[in-house]
């Protein structure tokens, strides 16, 4: 019985047979499972020059045993059995690493990045390894062998590449891994900040509604958020112009706002002079006597006085209707803020003696 030993990575496997008859010659030979695991193996015959070639493949491991048979005309019959043990290969596992190192990072956050990635300060670069494991061996993981460029942390711009190898205890040998290293030196520009994003370092950039005049940054604290009464739609400013003002007549208390719809109207019946104003407070009450209807209000000049014949005693008036009429008979001047104000029709100052001649 002849033996041989197969992964699955090597099917389907293709061999020769023959059979020679001293009368009848080239006799045709006959394949058939005498072991079969799971009915998962097959085979195909062709008939080639001087035999019959022969393909047997499968998708299972396990121990296969191939019946051939040859039968001239005479009706005798030779048999060969062939084993085919089919196996797997082992599997190689990269631990991950960033893949793109930093030699040397401008302001390093000793809790952030430097926990993570190589910097100027680390001597050795330091390879997180592979993993190995074998359906019959079970963990190669101490037979992994490593080769490669000895990785220079000083040379910004070099490549290197590492090789890991196994092999299980048939000498079935894993799919080789590859684990290329990037030196690289990153600093970001004013308005950006250092992460590591799918193994690969990258320069973020602030996000809407902040700042930064820090180069060099490697982390979203060197963002600062735009104070309140200001708001930016900005990525990656890198200074404080990008905050952009709440416009007279309006106010935000939000920091860090990223639209200008923060930014709300001072009521009607009150108006602000003030730019970027953070607080409801600037909004300016009309005085009595006046009123508007205006939000946003941005001038003193949208407080419109109380029609003639009328007073308000109303601070921040926001309609025409808080205007009182005066008294049956008595009149006032525009913007009069009390009822004092009102004087008898045809008096000629308020406190004037009111004479009536009888005759």
């Amino acid at each position: 019985m002849t033996t041989l030993e197969k992964t699955l990575s090597q099917l389907p496997y293709t061999f020769a047979a023959s059979s020679y008859d001293h009368h009848d010659g080239v006799v045709t030979v006959t394949v058939e499972f005498e072991t079969n695991p799971g009915n998962a193996g097959s085979v195909q015959t062709q008939s080639v020059e001087n035999g019959t070639e022969i393909t047997f493949t499968t998708l299972q491991t396990g121990t296969y045993v191939l019946k051939l048979s040859a039968t001239d005309n005479a009706n005798n019959t030779s048999i060969q059995f062939i084993t085919i043990i089919v196996t797997t290969n082992p599997v190689l596992t990269m631990l991950p690493h960033p893949d793109v190192l930093v030699s040397q990072i401008s302001n390093s956050d000793p809790h952030t990045l430097q926990e993570i990635l190589m910097t100027h300060e680390t001597a050795n670069y330091i390879d997180p390894g592979a993993t190995a494991v074998d359906a019959e061996d079970g963990s190669l993981s101490h037979a992994v062998e490593v080769s490669g460029q000895v990785v220079n942390m000083s040379n910004v711009g070099g490549v290197y590449t590492i090789v890991y190898n196994v092999q299980d205890s048939d000498n079935n040998s894993a799919i080789t891994k590859k684990r290329e290293i990037t030196i690289t030196d990153i600093s970001c520009v004013s308005g950006k900040y250092l992460i590591l994003h799918n193994d690969i370092l990258v320069c973020e950039n602030c996000p809407m509604g902040s700042y930064s005049t820090t180069p060099g940054a490697t982390h979203i604290v060197t963002c600062v958020n735009c104070d309140a009464g200001k708001w930016s739609n900005t990525l990656g400013a890198d200074n404080s112009s990008a905050c952009l003002s709440c416009v007279a007549g309006t106010w935000s208390d939000t920091i860090g706002a990223t639209n200008i719809s923060t930014c709300e109207s001072c009521p009607a019946g009150t108006w602000s002079n003030t730019v970027a104003a953070n607080n409801i407070i600037t909004c300016i009450n009309c005085v009595a006597g006046k009123y508007s209807t205006m939000p946003a209000a941005d001038n003193i000049l949208f407080c419109t006085n109380c029609p003639a014949n009328t007073y308000s005693e109303t601070v921040g008036a926001n309609h025409l209707s808080l205007c009182v009429d005066c008294p049956q008979n008595y009149v006032s001047s525009e913007g009069s803020d009390d009822i004092i104000d009102c004087i008898l029709a045809n008096a000629t100052t308020y406190g004037d003696p009111f004479i009536t001649p009888i005759f």
